[in-house]
């Protein structure tokens, strides 16, 4: 008879976190990045768009991504705190 390991279940209260996203990168997390998540840039994103998603500010996004304007390309990853 096999032993399985037992599951660990983790509670994360409401409002504790950034919004989920499908662009949001849990691997991130995982590697032991100061970054929540990261973001694909799509066609008609904006970083003030951006932000509102993840609960964060324009000047947040741009200090942890080195930004000193407003110009994304579309397929620019950019790491979210």
């Amino acid at each position: 008879m096999s032993r399985s390991a037992p599951l660990l279940s983790i509670a994360i209260p409401p409002g504790s976190g950034a919004p989920a996203s499908p662009a949001a990168s849990p691997a991130a997390a995982a590697s032991g990045s100061e970054f929540a998540s990261t973001y694909r840039v799509k066609a008609g994103d904006t970083l003030v768009g951006i932000a509102a998603t993840f609960g964060t500010t324009v000047g947040e996004l741009q200090r942890v991504n080195r930004l000193t304007g407003s110009d994304l390309k579309i397929g620019q990853v950019l790491q979210v705190p």
